[in-house]
């Protein structure tokens, strides 16, 4: 439904940092990864691979009950493509 919006392509598309998310994560600089993921999720709660980076930042950075909120929706997202 979030993907139908008429500003979807702005909200989540344009300016997508994705090999920022990549870089940051697989260089082990979690801290950073968090901090792009999160303001990038302020913009489009819906970006999977946005909710993977913040699962695992938090989860590097010994915070695993907030890590647990971006693995739900991380799943949620996953079983939504799936249906």
């Amino acid at each position: 439904e979030y993907g139908d919006r008429a500003d979807f392509t702005e909200l989540c598309e344009t300016g997508r940092p994705l090999k920022q998310f990549i870089e940051l994560t697989n260089g082990r600089h979690f801290q950073e990864a968090l901090g792009v993921s999160l303001q990038w999720l302020a913009k489009c709660p819906v970006d999977i691979d946005a909710r993977y980076v913040a699962a695992v930042a938090l989860t590097e950075l010994g915070r695993p009950q907030e890590a647990q909120e971006h693995i739900d929706w991380y799943r949620g997202l996953v079983e939504s493509v799936f249906a």
